[in-house]
């Protein structure tokens, strides 16, 4: 029987990033849909300064919003230092959440950046990923996500799996895989194991998972995820926002209903999450940001792209079987900019020629 969470291991949530007012309204309305009412921390890490003004403006309407349908929440911005590496003032951040947390006494930790979306959350997800730590004594991090095909598309074959029990349905068995290497910084922590170790946000994901492993912990890919990426999204370079961001109408994706999010659990099919998009006839498929191409994935999707459905369709998928999930918006200037793209690997290019 799966214990119920109690007062002392509540999970708090944090919706932290860059400010892109679409994507941090998107993140957070997607908690709020999903009926989380408190215990959210809303973190700003810095803001674009041509609109600067305006994005501030925006913020502080949003949060009167929040708080007028009591929503409980902590706000702060980490504005002040300039952070000239590539993570910014991120790990600024995710290191005040921890010592928030710390201090609070609060066991987990769900870290979402804002550029993601929870899709499902109810009492009975709670409580189970509080017995998955209560599980896998080692785990102090559970990647809360499905794998992006076109950046990790031999996931599966390169990370061991063991079976455990399906603590959706006793009467059937998950996939649970430990991560080889760190696929993310984001997902939900266990903060008294963290805590005991007095451990620190430092470097990049890489970094965080080898400090982990020398104290025999490790990370996992949660056999249900319930956080999605979103398709293309913008990113951050020295406080500057590259890319296009996707106009908002609703929230991004649609929200699981309860069927089919047990439906997912229920299954021991290995999915990715994989975007196929037609707009303006430009096709967009993985990756889900610029900086995460693999080349030779992306190349052999375009090749097979005439065998894809003629529509704008973002599913989750395991070779047979899909679950749609995209709420039908405009797409408006969505498709990515090629001279960007190209200056991006050119400089990757040339930093690997002059490291060998």
């Amino acid at each position: 029987m799966i214990k119920k969470i109690n007062s002392n291991n509540k999970i708090f949530h944090l919706v932290v990033g860059f400010l892109n007012c679409n994507y941090f309204k998107n993140s957070l309305d997607s908690l709020i849909s999903n009926n989380i009412k408190q215990n959210i921390l809303i973190f700003v890490t810095g803001y674009q300064k041509k609109t600067e003004k305006k994005d501030r403006k925006f913020v502080n309407a949003y949060l009167k919003h929040l708080k007028n349908k009591g929503i409980k929440f902590v706000f702060k911005e980490f504005t002040s230092i300039q952070n000239k590496s590539k993570t910014g003032n991120l790990y600024l951040a995710y290191n005040y959440a921890l010592n928030f947390c710390y201090k609070k006494k609060i066991k987990y930790l769900n870290i979402i950046q804002n550029d993601m979306q929870m899709i499902f959350w109810d009492n009975d997800l709670e409580n189970i990923l509080n017995e998955m730590f209560l599980l896998k004594k080692d785990a102090v991090f559970f990647h809360t996500g499905f794998i992006r095909i076109g950046s990790h598309p031999f996931f599966f074959k390169e990370n061991k799996y063991e079976i455990i029990k399906n603590l959706f349905y006793h009467d059937k068995y998950s996939k649970m895989y430990k991560l080889k290497n760190a696929i993310g910084d984001w997902g939900l922590y266990n903060i008294e194991k963290l805590k005991k170790i007095n451990f620190k946000f430092k470097q990049n994901e890489t970094f965080i998972g080898n400090s982990l492993k020398k104290y025999n912990y490790n990370g996992y890919l949660l056999p249900y995820p319930f956080i999605s990426v979103l398709p293309w999204p913008s990113f951050v370079r020295k406080n500057t926002i590259f890319g296009r961001t996707l106009e908002l109408e609703e929230m991004y994706f649609k929200k699981f209903s309860k069927q089919d999010f047990y439906k997912l659990a229920r299954s021991r099919a290995n999915y990715f999450q994989e975007d196929i998009i037609l707009a303006n006839n430009w096709w967009y498929l993985f990756p889900p940001i610029y900086t995460d191409l693999n080349i030779r994935e992306y190349i052999k999707q375009i090749i097979n792209i005439k065998f894809h459905l003629k529509r704008n369709i973002l599913f989750y998928y395991n070779g047979t079987n899909k679950i749609n999930f995209l709420n039908f918006f405009k797409y408006k200037n969505i498709k990515p900019n090629l001279y960007e793209l190209a200056e991006i690997y050119f400089l990757k290019i040339i930093k690997k020629f002059f490291s060998n």
